[in-house]
This record gives C-alpha cells, structure tokens and sequence, in this order.
C-alpha cells in the first residue's frame, strides 16, 4: 500500500483537487493508540492513529504515524512529544501542543507561560511543585486529545 493510496484518498475527501492545496485543509485533531487499526494509506496494523479533520468538508480521517510525518511534517514533533509524555507524564510537550491547548481554553495563560518558560528543562532541574505543575498540565492536554476534541480545533500550529 502506501503514498500512492493515501494521495488519492486525500484528495478525494478535500474541496480542491490539487495536493497542496488539499494538504493545507487538514489539521490534526488528536493521537491516540488504537491496536490493529487501519490507515488511510491501506496499512495495517498501525497502533498509533492520528485524527485529522478537514474544516471545509467536514470530513475526518486516520493516518499512521509514517503518513502523519509525509503529509503534515511540521505536526511530527508535536506527535513525538505526545508519544514521550504518554511514557512519562513529567516530559515536556512540544510548545506548538501546548499553544494549541492554550488557544482551546484547555489550560491558562498563567499555565501556558510556566510551561513555555520550563519546556526545555527537564524533570531533574525543576523543582518537586514545578514538576507537579507540569503533570497536571500534561494530564489535562492529554485527557483533551483523547476524549473530548472538537472537529474544528487542532493540536498543531495552523
């Protein structure tokens, strides 16, 4: 299966035909892991499955972590990083995950600041409330992604 399976299908759930165009209709909406599930490329089985919603058509679809990178690469660290703080809670997210939770009123403007301020530290050179401060974010952000995501807001920068 593959790219060329996954082009086509794309392009036939976006309003305009052409694949850059088409491209820029898609945001990410969530990650979550799903065993034996199915990209939209044909792949089988992926784990991993990222939503992405198409605001113009109303449509929604399932990629894979390899069809995530292709078609949305600047959304890959943002993935990764979600990947890394579902191991391990105390990691930072990606500062385009947590600006967009910020833009979706999932956390404050006094959380967004605290963790913008501390993403590039890590657990070991916070103190134990920082630590706390930033889990708790972590967890919220993540609930968010998981459970209650609303079609027409993504995780990643637009």
């Amino acid at each position: 299966m593959g790219d060329f399976q996954l082009i086509p299908r794309i392009l036939s759930m976006s309003a305009t035909k052409t694949w850059c165009e088409a491209v820029k209709e898609w945001k990410p909406v969530r990650v979550y892991d799903r065993e034996g599930s199915q990209c939209l490329c044909g792949k089988v089985p992926i784990t991993q499955v990222n939503e992405i919603w198409n605001s113009t058509t109303q449509r929604n679809a399932e990629i894979g972590r390899c069809c995530i990178r292709k078609f949305m690469p600047d959304v890959d660290e943002g993935v990764r990083s979600v990947g890394r703080v579902r191991k391990n809670v105390r990691r930072a997210l990606d500062p385009s995950v947590v600006d967009a939770a910020f833009q979706r009123n999932i956390i404050s403007e006094k959380s967004l600041g605290f963790y913008l301020d501390t993403a590039d530290l890590p657990p070991s050179r916070l103190s134990e409330k920082q630590v706390a401060w930033r889990s708790s974010v972590n967890e919220r952000i993540l609930a968010n992604m998981t459970n209650n995501v609303k079609k027409d807001e993504s995780l990643g920068d637009d």
